[in-house]
C-alpha cells in the first residue's frame, strides 16, 4: 500500500497521489461589484465623480476561484489616503470615512489557498468632489471681503486720525493760552511739592517696611507650602490605611460572626447534663444493674448517652469547620496587611489559581452571614481552567462585593432576598464573576461615580471598598463594572480577569512576579 488512490471511469483508470499533489498556481480573478460614494452607487466608467458629501467611500469586491474561494485572502490599498497595503483577510469589503474631497484610487488583490497573489491588481478610481465652502473661489471670496474690510478699517481709521489731529491742534491753542496762568501756579505747585516731598520719603520709609513684611510672608509661604507637601503625604498613606481598615473591617465581619456561633455552641448545656448522667451512675454504682435495666431512668441513661454522643460528634465538626473558616479569615487578614505593606513596591505576585475554589472561599466567609440575614444563595459556575492572578487581591475584591450585594439586600427589605454568583468564560481571553442582588438597586445617576474615592450612599459607609476594589482589578489588567436598571431593582457587579496565560500554562503553579 503506497497511499495512492485509483478511481475506475469508463476510459479507464485514474489515479491521484496525495503525496504529488499540484498546488494551484492560478491566482483569482477580481471584481468589484459595488461602489458607493457618500451612499450613492457609482458606475466604472473612466473616472467616478461622486457628489459632495461626509467623505464616505464604500466597495463590495470578489475573488473568483473554483479552487477553495472560502480561502481567497484580500490586500486593499487606496490611493491618496492608506500609504501601504492593508491585509483583511477574507473580507469582501472595505469601507472609509471623512475623506477629505479630492481624486482616490481603490485598489485590490487576492491569492488563492497556496498563497499566490495576482500580479495585476484591480482599480476603481473615484473623484470626490468638494462642498462650495470647500473650493478655491470660496476661500478667494473670503480673502477679497477680507480685503475689503482691511480697505474700510484703514480708511475709517485715517479719517478718525485727522480728525483727532484737528482737535488736538484747538487742544494745543487753548493751553497755550493757558500756559501763562499755569506758570503763575507753578510756583506755588513747587512749594507745595517740597512739602509733598518729605510726605513720600516718609512713604518710602513706610514701603520699605512693607517690602520687609512681604518678604517675611513669602517665608511664611514657602514653609507653609512644605508643610502642605508633608500633610498631603500624610494624607497618601491615611489612605493607604483606611484601605486596609476596610478590607479587614470586610474580614473581620466573617470572624465575628464564626466568634458568635463558637460561643453559642460552646455555652450549649451538654457538659452540665453529661455531670448529671455521671452523677446518676455513681448514685446507683452499687446496684448500677438493676439500675439500668429496671429504673426509668436508668433505660433512659443508654439511649440518651448514645443521642448525646452523636450530637457532640456533630457538634464537633461543626466547631472545626468554624475553626477553619475563621483560620481562613484570619490568613486572609495577614495576608491583606502584607499587601497594604508593600504598596510602595510595584510587583505583583501572580500565581496560577482556580476561579471556582477562590470564589468558593469568598462564599465560605460570608455563608454565615447570609444564613443570619435569610440570604438565599445561588451558584451559576462554568468548568474553566486555572487562571493567572494575585489570589488575595482576588479575595479582596470578592469580599467587598459579597459584602455590599449583603448590604444591599438587607436595606431592601424583601422577604426573598438572594444572591446569584456566576462564572463564565468571555471568548477565549477572559474569564468573569457576577455577583446578583435583588437589593435596592442603584440610581442611574450614582452608576457613573460608584467607583469614586470616598463616594458611598450608605450612612455609615466611607467609600473605599469599591474604589479599592477596581484599583486592584486594573492592576490585575481586568476590570470591574456596575449595573442596575434602578432603585428597587437589583445590581449586578462582574468582574472581568484575562485568562490567556491560564489557557498556556496549564499544569504550573509556579507564581509570577509582574
Amino acid at each position: 500500500m503506497d497511499g495512492r488512490i485509483w478511481f475506475p471511469k469508463a476510459q479507464g483508470l485514474v489515479m491521484i497521489d496525495p503525496n504529488h499533489l499540484a498546488a494551484n498556481l492560478v491566482p483569482p480573478q477580481i471584481h468589484v461589484d459595488v461602489a458607493r460614494a457618500n451612499g450613492q452607487d457609482l458606475t466604472k466608467s473612466g473616472r467616478a465623480v461622486a457628489r459632495p458629501g461626509k467623505g464616505e467611500l464604500e466597495f463590495h469586491y470578489v475573488g473568483l476561484s473554483f479552487v477553495a474561494p472560502e480561502k481567497i485572502q484580500y490586500r486593499i490599498k487606496l490611493d491618496g489616503y492608506d500609504k501601504q497595503w492593508v491585509t483583511v483577510g477574507t473580507r469582501r469589503s472595505a469601507f472609509y470615512t471623512n475623506l477629505k474631497p479630492g481624486q482616490y484610487d481603490f485598489h485590490v488583490q487576492a491569492c488563492n489557498e497556496d498563497g499566490i497573489w495576482s500580479n495585476a491588481d484591480t482599480h476603481f478610481a473615484v473623484m470626490l468632489q468638494p462642498h462650495y465652502y470647500q473650493t478655491g473661489w470660496f476661500y478667494l471670496a473670503i480673502g477679497l471681503l477680507a480685503a475689503g474690510a482691511l480697505a474700510g478699517a484703514y480708511r475709517w481709521r485715517v479719517k478718525h486720525l485727522q480728525l483727532r489731529q484737528k482737535r488736538l491742534q484747538e487742544t494745543n491753542d487753548l493751553l497755550e493760552v493757558k500756559v501763562g496762568k499755569r506758570t503763575a501756579e507753578l510756583a506755588r505747585e513747587i512749594d507745595r511739592r517740597q512739602r509733598a516731598q518729605v510726605e513720600i520719603e516718609a512713604q518710602k520709609v513706610s514701603l520699605e517696611k512693607e517690602i520687609e513684611e512681604r518678604k517675611r510672608m513669602e517665608r511664611v509661604i514657602e514653609r507653609t507650602h512644605q508643610e502642605l507637601m508633608i500633610a498631603s503625604r500624610h494624607a497618601g498613606q491615611a489612605e493607604v490605611a483606611t484601605n486596609v481598615l476596610h478590607n479587614v473591617g470586610n474580614v473581620l465581619n466573617s470572624v465575628n460572626v464564626s466568634a458568635n456561633v463558637l460561643s453559642d455552641r460552646l455555652r450549649r448545656p451538654y457538659a452540665d447534663n453529661l455531670a448529671k448522667a455521671v452523677g446518676l451512675v455513681r448514685e446507683h454504682q452499687a446496684d448500677l444493674a438493676r439500675f439500668l435495666t429496671e429504673d426509668r431512668r436508668g433505660q433512659a441513661l443508654l439511649p440518651y448517652l448514645e443521642q448525646l454522643a452523636s450530637q457532640l460528634d456533630r457538634e464537633r465538626n461543626e466547631l472545626l469547620s468554624e475553626v477553619n473558616s475563621l483560620g481562613d479569615n484570619v490568613h486572609h487578614i495577614t495576608e491583606i496587611v502584607a499587601t497594604q505593606q508593600s504598596i510602595a513596591t510595584t510587583s505583583v505576585v501572580m500565581e496560577q489559581i482556580s476561579l471556582a475554589e477562590t470564589v468558593e472561599c469568598a462564599l465560605k466567609m460570608q455563608l454565615s452571614s447570609f444564613d443570619r440575614h435569610s440570604i438565599a444563595l445561588e451558584r451559576e459556575f462554568e468548568d474553566l481552567p486555572p487562571i493567572v492572578a494575585d489570589r488575595h487581591k482576588l479575595l479582596q475584591i470578592l469580599v467587598n462585593l459579597l459584602s455590599n450585594a449583603k448590604n444591599a439586600c438587607e436595606e431592601a427589605a424583601r422577604s426573598d432576598k438572594k444572591i446569584v454568583v456566576r462564572i463564565k468564560a468571555l471568548g477565549r481571553d477572559q474569564v468573569a464573576v457576577a455577583i446578583e442582588d435583588n437589593g435596592i438597586g442603584i440610581p442611574p445617576g450614582n452608576l457613573t461615580r460608584i467607583f469614586a474615592h470616598g463616594f458611598t450612599t450608605r450612612t455609615s459607609g466611607h467609600g473605599f471598598g469599591l474604589h479599592s476594589s477596581a484599583l486592584a482589578a486594573k492592576e490585575m489588567n481586568g476590570s470591574l463594572t456596575a449595573h442596575s436598571e434602578g432603585l428597587g431593582q437589583g445590581a449586578v457587579f462582574t468582574l472581568e480577569l484575562p485568562c490567556e496565560v491560564g489557557f498556556r500554562h496549564a499544569g504550573h503553579a509556579e507564581p509570577v512576579m509582574v
